[in-house]
């Protein structure tokens, strides 16, 4: 089996989905408004309800996933949308992770894509939806990755610990988690099976070279690194809650 850019060569497949009925063309995305963006940077799902409300936007999941990939719109805005638990906004959660196509994509090539167009948000439960939708995502167009989408869902988050442990000036060189630490915490993690060491090596050495850059939110937010980690790699669990 050999290796390539953080990622096992197998086969490929599109998502199911890309064998669907095609559906109509939607409506020209609408250009967001100062009053608008200002609405969505307090509150984006508030926001979203008062333009579909106000038949600015349909209510149709596709539409307004498209929407939220508008430049203009807070970063932070747009994950917390996505990251909701309602249920309207976990179907444009699943329509806007559609929009990524992760064929042919090292792991953490994939994952920098993805994270590129919103901030993660702060909220555990969030985070973890966003990113079970990516694992999904990844999965379906790379199916012969992992035995389960679960491990990318799993392995995403080690891969941002790292990131953050790697690239956090606060924490001492001493301290950071080494490359044999990374592969062991990630032992028995595709339904029990270790997964191929010169993968996880390419991965190691990818990230600690070329750090993934987590947006930032607020000015509250600026300088912490930690959002969405802490960095003792003896210890289990990543999330800030």
């Amino acid at each position: 089996m050999s290796v390539a850019g953080g990622q096992l060569h197998g086969s490929h497949a599109p998502p199911a989905t890309s064998s669907a009925v095609p559906q109509p063309p939607h409506a020209p995305t609408p250009k967001p408004d100062k009053e608008f963006l200002e609405k969505f940077e307090k509150n984006s799902k508030k926001a979203i309800e008062s333009w579909i409300t106000s038949a600015k936007l349909p209510r149709d999941p596709e539409a307004v996933a498209i929407f939220l990939r508008s430049p203009d719109l807070d970063i932070a805005g747009v994950g917390d949308y996505i990251g909701d638990g309602d249920e309207f906004c976990q179907k444009v959660l699943t329509a806007y992770v559609g929009h990524y196509d992760l064929e042919d994509l090292g792991f953490d090539d994939a994952l920098r894509k993805f994270l590129a167009g919103f901030r993660l948000p702060g909220e555990a439960q969030k985070i973890d939806r966003i990113m079970h939708a990516y694992a999904a995502q990844f999965h379906a167009y790379n199916p012969n990755t992992f035995r389960d989408p679960e491990t990318a869902w799993v392995l995403a988050f080690s891969v941002i610990m790292l990131n953050t442990d790697a690239h956090n000036a606060a924490i001492k060189p001493h301290r950071k988690m080494t490359k044999e630490q990374f592969i062991k915490n990630n032992r028995g993690l595709d339904q029990g099976h270790d997964l191929d060491r010169e993968f996880l090596e390419s991965i190691y050495d990818r990230i600690v070279a070329n750090e993934i850059m987590m947006h930032q939110g607020s000015k509250e937010d600026e300088g912490d690194k930690s959002i969405l980690t802490y960095t003792n790699p003896d210890k289990a669990g990543w999330l800030k809650k």
